[in-house]
Order: C-alpha cells, then structure tokens, then sequence
C-alpha cells in the first residue's frame, strides 16, 4: 500500500506526463495547420484542367458523399460514389504525412495553354481551407514536388475504391 504521499506523487507525475502529450499533439497539430485527427466536416476538391484541351477531372470527397465528374471533348462522365470512414481518415492521414499545408507554390505570371492540377481542403464549414495549385501560372515548388504528386496520385485513385 502506497503512503498518500507517494500517491500524489505519482498522480503529479501522471498528470504532468499528460499535459506534455497533450501539448505536443497540438504542437504537432499546429505545425501543419491540420488537426491531429479528421475533423468533422472534412471536405476535399480536386481538379484538373487540359489546358487549351477540352478535358477537365473533378473530384468531390466529403464525409456523406463524393462525386467524380469527367470532361472529355464534351463527353460528360459523372459518377457518384461513397468513402468509408476508415478511407477517409487514411486520406486524411495521407494528407498529413505528405504535409499538404506546407506545400508553397508560385505564380510565374501570364503562362499560356498550361492546365494542371489543384486541391483545396476545408473542414469547419470551409472556416479552415487550404489550396496547392499547379495550374495556369501557379507553380508547386520543386523541393515539394514528390509530395505534391503523390497526393495526386492518391486522390485520382479514390473514385474506383470500392467503399
């Protein structure tokens, strides 16, 4: 049996440990302006533009439904479909490790006949939103690239997972 001493003792110590991890996860958190867990709300845009081509790809992931919608010289595809909540915090997850809000990109002024891609996120009704745009003038910098491109990848690839 413990003297009440000892008790407290241990039960600062406990407590003190806790509000260290506490303050690290919102420490972490912080640094790349995402919540350390999906926050309720998440939403995610993405969409590619051909150019002077007449091709355009759109993705719409939220938590209740999701829809892509493909342009192909006027041929229309539009396809609804669902995430589960586990691919959707695997999203999210992936969303956090390629560091999505630190991604910087540019604007190189007037560019012609340059498409590309962009994905904005937003959670809170949109009250937090973020956007990484390579397209037009906009340019992800290269020292993100390999991130950048691999958050593409991954969200291309959502329409055809099974939910």
């Amino acid at each position: 049996m413990l003297h009440p001493a000892q008790k407290q003792f241990i039960m600062k110590k406990y407590l003190g440990l806790i509000l260290i991890l506490m303050m690290t996860i919102q420490f972490a958190a912080g640094q790349n302006g995402m919540p350390a867990m999906r926050p309720a709300g998440f939403t995610l845009t993405f969409h590619f533009d051909g150019g002077m081509m007449y091709h355009f790809e759109d993705i719409i992931i939220a938590e209740d439904s999701c829809v892509y919608k493909q342009n192909l010289k006027g041929s229309v595809l539009s396809k609804r479909f669902k995430l589960t909540a586990v691919q959707l915090d695997s999203l999210y997850a992936m969303l956090q490790q390629n560091q999505f809000t630190q991604i910087s990109y540019y604007n190189k002024g007037m560019v012609y006949d340059r498409g590309g891609e962009r994905i904005s996120i937003g959670w809170g009704n949109n009250s937090k939103m973020f956007t990484v745009n390579d397209s037009q003038s906009n340019f992800v910098s290269p020292e993100w690239m390999s991130n950048w491109n691999r958050i593409c990848r991954y969200v291309k690839a959502l329409p055809a997972q099974k939910g």
